[in-house]
């Protein structure tokens, strides 16, 4: 019925989209490029400060995991020590 002519139609439209496209997309998978030395030197700059944000991320989360480990520390020492003195 309708439907199935709409189906083919789409179809149709889908795959006549998909050659016209294809016939403009590079024909070798790995196309050479030339990289100039200024564009290396980008790429690595970019990639190292990637690097180092997650460095520093990484750091800020030691350094919360540390302080929030001496807070719960010296809690447990201040209810330890008003246990002890609450007995005397």
């Amino acid at each position: 019925g309708i439907q199935s002519l709409k189906a083919s139609g789409l179809a149709l439209l889908l795959a006549v989209s998909f050659i016209s496209l294809s016939c403009c997309a590079p024909q070798r998978l790995f196309e050479r490029r030339n990289w100039t030395p200024q564009a290396i030197l980008y790429l690595k700059g970019t990639q190292g400060r990637q690097f180092i944000s997650e460095e520093n991320q990484r750091k800020d989360l030691y350094n919360r995991l540390q302080l929030a480990k001496e807070i719960n520390l010296d809690q447990s020492r201040f209810l330890e020590d008003n246990l002890l003195n609450w007995r005397k």
